[in-house]
């Protein structure tokens, strides 16, 4: 009875989990949907399984582990959205870090509360890997962020260069040293801000 007992507590389990993942509700409908809404389960709850069955724990726990999975890759998803769109067509910035690191946070906020509706170990478990993920990306955004302003800032010296040098060049025809002298040490500033 006891090998009985294993093999209909494996296929419970096995049942269960496939139970709980074709009936967990999908992430749009965690973030967009009034729980009240729901299709209720026996326990008035939206997760399909319970917690003192077999069946029912791998239902749920299966549930859960998919509504994660939903959460977590529509979140992802998102996430790129917003840093792409801080970007023009031709890949410069267009959006400062400040407020891609605002729309990530309200994100994960948004995504953490509404997985909050769930399970809050489901909502506590998604919140620290979001973050992470925010942060990576908002540390990716920074990363092309700054190099752009980088090159841009060496754009803006050698024009400024080129600039110092043709006035520079006037002053000495006019005979007025003294310009001559100031749009040299010019020209040097930016020489010396742009690495040039």
């Amino acid at each position: 009875t006891d090998m009985a007992f294993q093999a209909g507590a494996a296929q419970a389990k096995v049942e269960g989990e496939a139970h709980g993942v074709q009936n967990a509700p999908s992430a749009d409908l965690i973030k967009n949907a009034d729980t009240r809404e729901w299709e209720i389960d026996a326990r008035g709850q939206p997760v399909p399984g319970d917690t003192w069955t077999v069946f029912g724990r791998a239902a749920r726990s299966a549930a859960l582990d998919q509504m994660y999975l939903d959460l977590s890759v529509n979140a992802k998803i998102a996430m790129g959205g917003i840093t792409k769109a801080a970007y023009d067509q031709f890949g410069a910035p267009i959006k400062a870090p400040t407020e891609v690191e605002t729309e990530l946070n309200k994100l994960v906020d948004d995504t953490k509360n509404a997985a909050m509706q769930i399970s809050p170990v489901l909502a506590s478990k998604l919140y620290a890997n979001l973050r992470i993920d925010g942060h990576n990306a908002l540390k990716a955004f920074n990363t092309k962020y700054l190099t752009h302003q980088g090159k841009r800032l060496k754009v803006l010296s050698e024009r400024g260069v080129v600039m110092a040098k043709e006035l520079a060049a006037v002053a000495i025809a006019n005979g007025d040293y003294g310009e001559a002298n100031r749009q040299y040490l010019v020209a040097q500033t930016h020489v010396v801000n742009s690495n040039l």
